[in-house]
């Protein structure tokens, strides 16, 4: 059975465009993208990098190699020579664009060159290898992408050994480069969920179209889906006939590596819960009258949809606050003993398929308290001194005296409409020790 050509010059492919699906196959799993030249001469060799060592699919014994040139001034024809792997040298000439097809080779050791046979003296040669099997995934490259033909269906696979292809950009922010791919084609217009619940490592997830011959769209990207389980999620509008290519790549870790391991990918006829935080509002704020005083927000949350509620769950994050747990229906709840600072509430739904669905909220507890800025003697008035306080603009603030600790007596009530304030205190001949304070009433 005759084979088409599997490199080609119009194999170069890369996100989100696509020159040729077809085509793009073996351009993408042997890498056999570089261009090297000689730089002694004007001729440049495209199509195998020196030193290239190009993989076979681990289904495939043999393939095909398209390479082209670019000769200097004046040449009307390229001869192409292939030798090595223990046959015959192989010739082939061409005339502009100067582009030549070698067909079914094998795994093996190959040394190319081209000579110009007219105009300037050019000659350029490039050594290669070919590799009897990749050492990644069978779905490492995107045009190899495994297929899912049942919704509902559990697809597994290994991102270990899985290679950045050229070209491939980072699935969502988090991408590693440890990358495999499956595809689905849409047999009617639905919205459709693709989750990777189930994975052994932290997934990475994104979801691209092929609109048509030439173009991948982004449908959707996400990293972490859930609070505890690192694995993602994407729902998006299916279109009927489009074929959608699903890449689920390792989160990278601080240390900077991506995570591996074995990758489940499931596409559900489903669409999440809505869940929505109704208190407290995102941006809430409330003054409180001291950092040391714990503060108590009340919170609540809605769910809706059509889907039967698993689990719901929150967690609290901020001013050295780390706290989590499950929610019962109508989910409102108390968060107590909270000081001062900025925090950040997270809420999650599971329903009884595992599509999750999440909702964040930022709120903040200031500390409304006065602070003694600077204390200083008045060296113009005996047994007197001035003190500057700050506080928040706006609050009322009450200063008091005593002189056991015990029974307070207030000096003087402002509101702080500045920000600072100054105050003078000129007869403390009457105590032999004074206390002061500020507090907000």
């Amino acid at each position: 059975m005759s084979r088409e050509p599997l490199l080609a010059q119009d194999s170069v492919w890369s996100f989100p465009r696509l020159r040729s699906r077809g085509l793009a196959l073996i351009a993408v799993l042997l890498g056999v993208l570089g261009t090297w030249s000689d730089s002694a001469v004007g001729l440049t060799l495209s199509g195998i990098a020196e030193g290239e060592k190009a993989l076979l699919p681990s289904t495939m014994s043999k393939t095909n190699l398209t390479v082209w040139g670019v000769p200097g001034f004046g040449a009307s024809q390229l001869v192409f020579t292939l030798e090595g792997n223990g046959n015959a040298a192989l010739r082939l000439t061409s005339s502009a664009p100067f582009s030549v097809t070698f067909s079914n080779l094998s795994a093996g050791r190959y040394f190319l060159s081209a000579e110009a046979l007219s105009g300037v003296a050019d000659t350029s040669d490039v050594s290669f290898d070919i590799l009897a099997t990749a050492l990644g995934p069978a779905n490492d490259a995107m045009a190899m992408a495994h297929s899912i033909t049942t919704i509902g269906q559990s697809m597994m696979g290994t991102n270990v050994l899985a290679t950045l292809e050229p070209g491939e950009p980072q699935h969502a922010p988090n991408g590693g480069g440890r990358s495999i791919w499956w595809r689905w084609s849409a047999t009617v217009d639905r919205v459709v969920t693709i989750t990777t619940a189930g994975s052994s490592f932290d997934t990475v997830l994104a979801v691209y179209a092929l609109t048509n011959a030439a173009h991948l769209d982004l449908a959707g990207a996400n990293d972490d889906a859930g609070l505890s389980d690192p694995f993602s999620q994407v729902t998006f509008p299916a279109r009927e006939g489009v074929t959608y290519f699903i890449a689920v790549d390792g989160a990278l870790s601080m240390s900077g590596n991506a995570a591996t391991g074995t990758a489940v990918v499931r596409v559900l006829d489903a669409v999440p819960l809505t869940i929505a935080i109704v208190a407290p509002t995102n941006g809430f704020t409330r003054v409180v009258a001291s950092a040391s005083v714990a503060s108590e927000v009340a919170s609540r949350a809605t769910v809706s949809g059509s889907r039967a509620v698993a689990q719901v769950d929150y967690q609290l994050d901020g001013a050295g606050v780390t706290r989590s747990g499950t929610l019962s229906a109508p989910y409102s709840w108390a968060l107590s003993q909270l000081p001062a600072g900025d925090y950040w509430l997270t809420v999650r739904v599971v329903d009884d398929a595992g599509l999750v669905a999440s909702a964040y909220t930022g709120f903040s507890l200031v500390d409304g308290s006065a602070k003694f800025q600077f204390l200083e003697r008045i060296a113009s008035i005996p047994a007197a001194f001035q003190v500057g306080i700050l506080g928040l603009k706006g609050m009322k603030y009450e200063l008091q005296s005593a002189a056991d600790l015990a029974t307070w007596e207030r000096l003087i009530s402002w509101t702080n409409f500045d920000g600072a304030w100054r105050f003078r205190e000129t007869n403390t001949t009457q105590d032999p020790a004074r206390f002061y304070r500020v507090v907000a009433p």
